[in-house]
């Protein structure tokens, strides 16, 4: 999920958030991760820009500075193998957990609903 983090004194943040398909994200604790004041699901608008993407395409990778790419655990403890868009809606991919962790280095942060 694609979130804009509203930092206290500063201009916001973006993070690439990456959870299994089941479970629902919990904005305030991402927020408070990250020391913001709140999390919010940013616009497609927003997500074009930072990805190149349309919503619901977006793979779990980031390929923009400006946008900081975390993993719940839980997802990559689950599953030996994830599936993804692949930057398209009527694309996917499936990858190796532990290749995914290899090449995209996310951020590990607890971050679904419980």
């Amino acid at each position: 999920m694609a979130c804009k983090l509203q930092m206290p004194n500063a201009p916001s943040r973006y993070v690439l958030a990456v959870l299994a398909a089941d479970r629902q994200l919990d904005l305030a604790v991402l927020a408070a991760h990250f020391q913001a004041k709140r999390a919010s699901l940013m616009s497609p608008q927003e997500i074009d820009t930072l990805t190149g993407c349309v919503l619901g395409a977006i793979p779990p990778f980031s390929l923009n500075q400006d946008l900081q790419l975390v993993a719940d655990p839980e997802l990559l403890a689950r599953y030996q193998e994830i599936a993804f868009n692949a930057g398209r809606l009527d694309a996917s991919i499936v990858l190796a957990t532990e290749d995914y962790l290899r090449i995209a280095q996310p951020q590990l942060v607890d971050i679904r609903q419980r």
